[in-house]
This record gives structure tokens, C-alpha cells and sequence, in this order.
């Protein structure tokens, strides 16, 4: 057993997966102004200052780009949403809760895993520290939760949030940039990054630029999905692409930083990113392979919204069918209401008839009574 373990210990620090925590990254900006360069690219030294408007504690270009990803994402999921009826109102509260949920995830994953923090510093993000697998985590479980409250069909949902997500990561890398922070190994290829103190770039270190690594990986995952998604053939298709390629592309980015997260294995430090991620890519690999050699889904043809919720009736069109029947039974309703008014009427009128004819035949009868006495009355008259 020992064999073993030592033997995948020994692959491990040979691709790099064992990470010392110890050993400190060659450069640090600490937040102030330094200087980059992309030579290999033709791009020689120029001045990279983190904070965008020095106002407070200042606003910084990392915070910038993470909300304008954040915006992006969000167009995104209105505009993927629509093919599934979800409603915008529905979408904005689950946006109300799922981004900052999902940035307490980053936040409390960074926390729990980098060393020099305590849970206590759980609100301090202007110090720094977020980890992209908290924000999932957290982001998915907003989504669940309020799926279950607005009684939608979460994998669904999830299928239009995944590839906004990659989006908003592609763009939120170049905050790392921004900071001078989250690069790689030593490197002096073609697409080296200088780091340097010094506007001439004495002293600099020539690095791996891991940040655009990812934000290129993510590009090409999000450009990839899109033009597969009307293939998909079950809900939760796209989540696990996103997931299985992002995994893929971290478990490699990940052997190059020098300032991995790190979990104990026995008595080695892996970087736990790369663990995860491998994770995903096999888990979602096998999950797709497994779902898509079956038919289509016949799920896919049902709403996005579980009978029962507020906008069920809507996205099925029994809205416009229960309106019908409501003014067609209103119309009933005023036509039954007319003819017991004109019935009423015409068992009055009757009535009101006979009470002459009742008048009209006394008449009559008294003076047949009256006349005989007229006569009487003249046949004495030659006799007095």
C-alpha cells in the first residue's frame, strides 16, 4: 500500500501537482504601481497602477472588471433565457441573490484554504482573496434555492447561467493582471510577462502569463458551448460542459502558479485547484457520455416553470384562455341577466293590462242598469 501511495506521490511532484506553500512568489506588487512587458510580443516595459480612482481605500481595476463581468454575464443569461420563456422580473431576483452569495463563496473558499486568513476575515475582501470554486459553489446554490422558490427548472436555469459564467471569468482574469498577481513559473518563451519594480525593468521576473491562459481557455469554451447549445439533448447538458471544460483547462493552468491554494495529502500539499478541476473533467466527461448516447430528452418540451407557480399559466397560454373564458362568462352572465330583467318585464305587463279591462267590463255592466231606468223613466213621463 505504501508502494502505491509513494508511487502516485512521485507522478504528482512530477507534473507538478505537489505544491510547497512555503516557497513565496517571485514578485509581488503589494497592491502599489509596478511595471510589465510582453517582449516576446513586442511590447516593452510600460506602468500598471491596480488602482483605477483613488478615492477611499481605492477603486481598483480588479473590482472594476469582476462587476462589468458580472453586467456581461447577466445581458447574457436575459438574453439566453428568452428561448425558454423565463421572465426578466424572475431572472433580476435571482440576480439579487445569486451574485452576492456567490461572492461570499469565493470570499469564504479563499478563507478557509489560504494561509494567513481566519474566518473573521470573512468581509474583508479589499485585503484579497477569492476563489473561483467557492463562487461556483455558492452561485449553484442561490440558483437551486431560488429555482425551488420561484418554482423553476433548475438545470435549466443552470444551462443558461453556466456559459455567462465563463464570460464573466474570461473578463475578470484580466483584473489578476491588473494586480500583477495569479501568474506562473519561471518562463522566457514568446509569451513571457516582465515584472519589475523599475520603470527600465532592472531586476525583473520573467513569468508564465496563467491569467491569460484562462481568460483565452474560458473565451474558447464559451465561443464552443454556444455553437453546441441548440444541440443539447437534456437539461444540464451545458452546466456539465462548462464544468468538465473548465476543470480541464484549471488542472493544467493551475500546475504553473506560484501562489496555489493548496490541501494536505498525507504529509504533501496539492494544489487544490488542479484536484478539483481534474475531478469535474472526469465526472461531467463520463455524465455526458452517459446522457447523450440516449434520445433526446423529452423534457426539454415542457415549461420552464413546474405547474402550480405564479408564471406557469403565462409561459403555457392558459393565461390568454382562462381571460377568454372569464369575459365569455362575463358576456353569459349579462345576456342571463337581460332576459330575466325582460321576462320580469312581460310577466308585469299582464297585470297591468287586465286592471282596465277589469274597469272597462264594470263600465259596461252598469250601464245596461241605468238605461232601463232611462226608459222607465220616459214611458212614464206620457202617462203623467
Amino acid at each position: 500500500m505504501n508502494a502505491i501511495l509513494n508511487a502516485i506521490l512521485s507522478f504528482f511532484e512530477s507534473i507538478g501537482l505537489i505544491y510547497d506553500p512555503s516557497v513565496a512568489p517571485q514578485f509581488a506588487s503589494g497592491g502599489e504601481s509596478f511595471y510589465m512587458s510582453f517582449e516576446g510580443l513586442g511590447i516593452n516595459w510600460f506602468k500598471m497602477n491596480p488602482v483605477a480612482i483613488p478615492l477611499g481605500n481605492g477603486i481598483r481595476w480588479y473590482g472594476i472588471l469582476i462587476t462589468l463581468g458580472i453586467v456581461l454575464a447577466v445581458l447574457y443569461v436575459a438574453y439566453r433565457s428568452k428561448q425558454w420563456k423565463y421572465n426578466l422580473d424572475d431572472l433580476l431576483d435571482c440576480v439579487l441573490v445569486v451574485v452576492p452569495v456567490g461572492v461570499l463563496g469565493a470570499r469564504l473558499f479563499y478563507v478557509f484554504t489560504a494561509d494567513g486568513f481566519k474566518l473573521s476575515d470573512w468581509y474583508r475582501i479589499w485585503d484579497g482573496g477569492l476563489a473561483i470554486y467557492g463562487g461556483i459553489i455558492g452561485g449553484a446554490l442561490a440558483v437551486v434555492a431560488m429555482c425551488l422558490i420561484k418554482k423553476m427548472r433548475i438545470l435549466r436555469l443552470m444551462d443558461c447561467t453556466a456559459p455567462a459564467v465563463m464570460i464573466a471569468q474570461s473578463l475578470g482574469r484580466w483584473g489578476n493582471f491588473c494586480n500583477g498577481e495569479a501568474f506562473g513559473a519561471p518562463y522566457k518563451g514568446l509569451f513571457r510577462m516582465g515584472l519589475s519594480h523599475s520603470a527600465d525593468g532592472s531586476g525583473a521576473f520573467y513569468v508564465h502569463p496563467t491569467f491569460l491562459y484562462e481568460s483565452m481557455w474560458n473565451l474558447i469554451g464559451f465561443i464552443l458551448i454556444n455553437l453546441l447549445y441548440k444541440k443539447k439533448k437534456f437539461d444540464g447538458q451545458i452546466t456539465l460542459m462548462y464544468l468538465g471544460w473548465y476543470g480541464l483547462g484549471r488542472f493544467f493552468i493551475e500546475l504553473l502558479r506560484q501562489d496555489s491554494l493548496d490541501i494536505t495529502f498525507g504529509s504533501q500539499s496539492l494544489r487544490i485547484s488542479s484536484v478539483i478541476g481534474f475531478l469535474c473533467f472526469v465526472v461531467c466527461t463520463v455524465l455526458i457520455i452517459v446522457f447523450t448516447v440516449k434520445p433526446k430528452s423529452p423534457a426539454l418540451s415542457l415549461p420552464s416553470y413546474y405547474p402550480g407557480s405564479k408564471r406557469y399559466a403565462e409561459v403555457t397560454g392558459q393565461a390568454a384562455e382562462s381571460t377568454t373564458a372569464e369575459q365569455s362568462e362575463e358576456k353569459q352572465t349579462e345576456a342571463d341577466g337581460v332576459a330575466a330583467s325582460e321576462e320580469k318585464a312581460e310577466s308585469e305587463a299582464p297585470a297591468e293590462e287586465q286592471a282596465p279591462e277589469k274597469e272597462q267590463t264594470s263600465g259596461e255592466s252598469e250601464d245596461p242598469v241605468k238605461e232601463p231606468t232611462a226608459e222607465k223613466d220616459e214611458t212614464a213621463d206620457p202617462e203623467q
